[in-house]
């Protein structure tokens, strides 16, 4: 029965992964500027119903893993709810202010059935890498969201009509598709150092597919969190470099070429991640500050600066109680990351808790200039406990030996 099911429990949880990961953005309906962007007539209506999508996918993972249970008991770091406990309590908070119980019930619901899936299919797995479903399910929503990205680009679509020459793709904002590219980069560039890897041959096409994803997206963070990487594998620094001016040398005549010219290119980019000042940050992280001071007690749940740190959000709208849980909270996972990466440098074995492990560097770097890690529904914060379950998880599951 195992056999036959797991399949489903990978495809289910990619296919959540997939259809959060470009929902609209304010989370349950069509954003306004949805209709702006350049996409194919199939995309629209996908979009508007990718939250039922995503629901239904996730309920599909919840129930074939409650088949596949053992009865054993389930065990968590306690610095695990230190993380889901503040989210939480961010989006109750949000409901009190705002009065839009629907959209944040719904949202409460998503990451306890997701927590609680995540903490069963650790329980139920026990295999090696590329049996492991957990690893196959980010594999498939990599390699679709990347493949499908990279198709929209070469037939121009995925630009806003007016106003933007920055990339969209899928996503209803650049920025989320430079984190969904940068974190696919990490995965892949990881991938091709397990020999035994089933994607070996395809894992380097595709890091370079994601990283140009992650430059046309425009997204200083996203250009980070590739980063890195870079710095995480010293050892491969110089063949980082190397694929990041080959596709800068590509871009660059892709730029020049009249099919592009008017939907913007690889060197609007870059100039924008080169040339474009921090101030914007600086006054949303000045906002997010103020907002704490308004309730720093209680918290204000979301605030009216859209973008800006994890960090600062988990202060501002949960206040000091639950906002310096959640950080000391990232602080231990920070720990618990490294030990892993210490771990595959003395054995060269641990490649799959490696994968988690890269991810949630990644997303503590990131987490510094975006506050995704607060989005409703969002495929972001979902990843980001995939990989804080795994990390912080007391025994260690996933092992490379079968």
């Amino acid at each position: 029965m195992i056999l036959k099911l797991n399949p489903i429990t990978a495809i289910s949880l990619a296919c959540t992964f997939f259809f959060l990961a470009i929902k609209g953005p304010d989370g349950t309906t069509f954003g306004d500027i949805e209709f702006l962007i350049n996409h194919p007539a199939i995309i629209f209506p996908i979009k508007d119903n990718a939250l039922t999508l995503g629901i239904i996918s996730l309920s599909i993972y919840l129930i074939v893993l409650i088949l596949l249970r053992k009865k054993k008991r389930l065990t968590m770091s306690p610095f695990l709810l230190g993380i889901i406990i503040p989210t939480l309590y961010y989006y109750f908070r949000s409901a009190t202010i705002s009065g839009d119980w629907l959209l944040n019930i719904i949202a409460i619901l998503v990451c306890l059935l997701f927590f609680y899936a995540i903490q069963l299919s650790l329980k139920v797995e026990n295999k090696t890498l590329n049996n492991s479903n957990l690893y196959k399910a980010l594999l498939y929503f990599y390699a679709t969201y990347t493949f499908i990205t990279l198709a929209l680009f070469l037939t121009g679509y995925g630009y806003l009509h007016i106003g933007s020459t920055r990339f969209f793709g899928l996503a209803s904002h650049p920025n989320s598709l430079g984190q969904v590219a940068s974190l696919a980069f990490g995965f892949f560039i990881v991938s091709n150092l397990d020999k035994d890897s089933s994607i070996k041959k395809l894992a380097i096409p595709f890091a370079l597919i994601s990283l140009s994803c992650a430059v046309l997206s425009g997204s200083r963070a996203a250009i980070l969190m590739c980063g890195i990487c870079a710095l995480v594998f010293s050892g491969r620094i110089a063949m980082f470099v190397f694929i990041a001016s080959l596709i800068v040398g590509i871009s660059l005549t892709f730029s020049a070429s009249s099919i592009m010219e008017s939907q913007g290119s690889f060197s609007i980019a870059i100039d924008r991640m080169i040339s474009a000042p921090l101030d914007n940050r600086e006054q949303v992280w000045s906002l997010l500050w103020d907002d704490f001071l308004m309730n720093p007690l209680l918290g204000v749940g979301d605030s009216t600066a859209v973008s800006g740190s994890a960090y600062l959000s988990a202060l501002s709208g949960t206040g000091i109680f639950f906002g310096l849980i959640y950080i000391l909270s990232f602080f231990k996972l920070t720990i618990e990351a490294f030990k892993v990466l210490l771990t595959y440098r003395a054995s060269g074995q641990n490649k799959t808790t490696l994968i988690f492990a890269i991810t949630t560097l990644q997303l503590v770097i990131g987490a510094f200039f975006e506050a995704r890690l607060f989005d409703k529904m969002s495929h972001m914060v979902l990843i980001f406990i995939l990989c804080a379950c795994v990390v912080l998880y007391p025994k260690k599951p996933l092992s490379n030996k079968a």
